[in-house]
């Protein structure tokens, strides 16, 4: 769906509501949903609806002449286009567009504020967050339907929800890095965020992935990043430990990636190095090699 299509509905929906209400106030579903109160409501902290409003909305009580709503209804019809729900959401029923933004954007602040891990526990064993990705597409989704004014709305919502969550301090910046990049144009795939965000925390900046004519990196790339991968995730909690689990397999495309993941995955979850043992680097290619995780 797009912007103008976002606007002229409620344009269309409040001239519905100027001719059906007993008492003319004008009030159009959108400021009437926020008056009752949106059944169903997250409880992440609510949007701003600044940028959000229709900039052509009526003044109260002003009438729509017949022609006017005419012309309305034929320009949402001729802008509507083929924009369906966000992805994994169906429509909100009885919503307008904006206050569907608004709902969607919360759910997505939830979803990202779960499997939060307060404290890093000694031992602690840790699991990938099934479809960890999942928010984030629908965040793309919900983007792809907004200016930029509307997505920097978007994004402080959910950088407020992040901030407020459970997780730890380490988590709560990456996170909203994450979804920073996400709600900014212009936009990439997901995994292409992901990638460049796991690729900066394991801090090798100069680290050159690829050779020309190479399909993928080779052994020596893929064996020097492996501790600093377990020394990046150690202190994470299992969200992010998924998220960057999700970027490096990304960063690692080729005929070896599927094998490649999976090695990811253990030194990730199951390295289990413990913070007593110093230097950290050195232990964790001590456990690296007692489980064969370097290529020859």
């Amino acid at each position: 769906m797009s912007i103008s299509s976002v606007r002229n509905t409620d344009i269309a929906l409040g001239a519905e509501n100027n001719a059906t209400s007993p008492k003319g106030t004008g009030t159009t579903p959108v400021r009437q949903a926020a008056a009752d109160g949106l059944p169903g409501r997250p409880s992440a902290p609510p949007l701003e609806l600044s940028s959000l409003q229709p900039r052509n909305s009526t003044l109260p009580g002003a009438p729509i002449s017949p022609k006017r709503a005419e012309r309305t209804a034929e320009g949402q019809a001729a802008t509507r286009g083929p924009s369906g729900p966000v992805a994994g959401q169906g429509a909100s029923p009885g919503l307008s567009p904006v206050a569907d933004i608004v709902v969607r954007a919360a759910a997505i602040g939830s979803q990202l504020t779960l499997h939060a891990s307060p404290v890093q526990v000694q031992g602690e064993i840790h699991a990938p967050v099934e479809n960890a990705m999942q928010p984030l597409l629908e965040l793309q989704s919900l983007c792809a339907r907004l200016n930029a004014e509307q997505c920097a709305e978007v994004n402080e919502q959910l950088q407020t929800a992040i901030r407020a969550s459970a997780h730890l301090p380490i988590d709560q910046k990456l996170l909203g890095e994450i979804v920073a990049d996400v709600t900014r144009a212009p936009r990439k795939p997901l995994p292409e965020y992901l990638a460049a965000k796991t690729f900066k925390t394991l801090g090798q900046h100069k680290l050159q992935m690829k050779n020309d004519g190479e399909v993928e990196p080779s052994s020596r790339v893929y064996n020097s990043i492996l501790p600093d991968l377990a020394g990046c995730t150690d202190d994470r909690g299992a969200l992010c430990r998924t998220l960057l689990l999700e970027g490096a397999s990304h960063l690692f495309e080729g005929p070896r990636q599927k094998q490649r993941r999976d090695n990811f995955k253990t030194v990730i979850f199951n390295l289990n190095v413990a913070e007593s043992e110093d230097p950290f680097q050195w232990a964790a290619h001590l456990r690296l090699e007692a489980l064969n995780l370097y290529e020859v």
